[in-house]
């Protein structure tokens, strides 16, 4: 025999309980007595009160036990699922508080309250008393709370995947909202360029490239945003790290010598060719080298051993001879 506290249910209040041919009963007399807040005399009077018909009802439920201690006589005894039961039965204001939270608990059970879901799990590996009694009444053994740790942990972990799969839709979906914009942008500009009778025919060529390199290609830039990639993965192009170097206008001849030094290099440091990746040149979709920021650095000395190269070519042939 052992006295379990009951403050999950009534604070402050404590039941016997004990252990009949292995299966687990609670005294009624302190069950009536916590929720009912009555003595020990007046809680035996409201069980022998009880009608007939709710007797009946957890009578599978009961037994008869006799406490130790002094003047104790056997008294009835319910199983964890009866005593749920009883409390469904029990006179007076306090037992109608009790059974208004629990009709609470069906109506977010029944309404699918999410909250529940974590007030469930934590019961399941609960060490109290009274978790514990509720589990072994429905069956539920160590192995099967382990199941439902691994779970719980399971859900975890597909739960984080799906809100990743959302922010890759997200963003693949604002992708392409833009990209929906841009065209209609792109449309407009190019109709502009055609009609400008002052723009001339290379220029025009020029600026057709860089809008359909901005607006009509797939960007693998989006592609390393849809990934959930660094932004060292942004790619860069050998004519925005020489104008951020201060080459703001590189003459063509120099774009491919710097294109081909940079190609050296890249091979230099990882052994292979860079990728490439489809881009409009002089009116024409060709396969150009992809760069990311962190081929910046060989970008960075691809133009400046060509610049420098130039500039010192250009030296020695300015200089007078000797």
């Amino acid at each position: 025999m052992n006295i379990i506290p009951f403050d999950e249910i009534v604070p402050g209040a404590s039941v016997r309980v004990v252990v009949i041919d292995g299966v687990q009963y609670l005294s009624i007399r302190d069950i009536v007595m916590a929720l009912c807040e009555k003595n020990a005399n007046d809680s035996a009077l409201v069980w022998r009160r009880l009608s007939d018909d709710h007797k009946y009802e957890v009578q599978g439920m009961i037994s008869t036990y006799q406490f130790s201690g002094r003047g104790q006589s056997a008294q009835p005894v319910i199983t964890f699922l009866g005593a749920i039961r009883l409390s469904m039965f029990l006179p007076g204001e306090h037992a109608k508080r009790h059974r208004s939270v629990m009709s609470q608990i069906l109506a977010r059970y029944f309404a699918g309250d999410k909250s529940l879901i974590d007030e469930i799990e934590a019961n399941a590996v609960s060490s109290q008393p009274v978790s514990q009694m509720a589990r072994e009444s429905l069956g539920l053994s160590t192995s099967d709370e382990k199941a439902l740790e691994l779970r719980k942990r399971t859900l975890e972990v597909e739960n984080m995947e799906l809100d990743i799969q959302k922010k890759r839709m997200s963003i693949t979906l604002e992708i392409h909202k833009q990209k929906m914009d841009n065209i209609q942008q792109f449309q407009l500009l190019m109709t502009g360029l055609r009609n400008d009778p002052v723009i001339d025919v290379r220029t025009r060529l020029k600026l057709e490239d860089m809008a359909k390199n901005d607006i009509m290609q797939p960007d693998h830039r989006c592609l390393a945003l849809e990934n959930g990639e660094s932004n060292n993965l942004k790619s860069i192009s050998i004519g925005e790290v020489a104008a951020a170097m201060g080459y703001k206008n590189l003459a063509h001849s120099d774009s491919i010598r710097i294109g081909n030094e940079a190609t050296r290099l890249y091979r230099e440091k990882h052994g292979e060719a860079p990728s490439k990746h489809a881009q409009w040149v002089d009116g024409a979709e060709r396969m150009i080298n992809s760069y990311t920021e962190q081929d910046r650095d060989i970008l960075e000395k691809a133009v400046k051993n060509v610049k420098e190269g130039a500039a010192t070519l250009n030296f020695a042939r300015t200089s007078p001879r000797k």
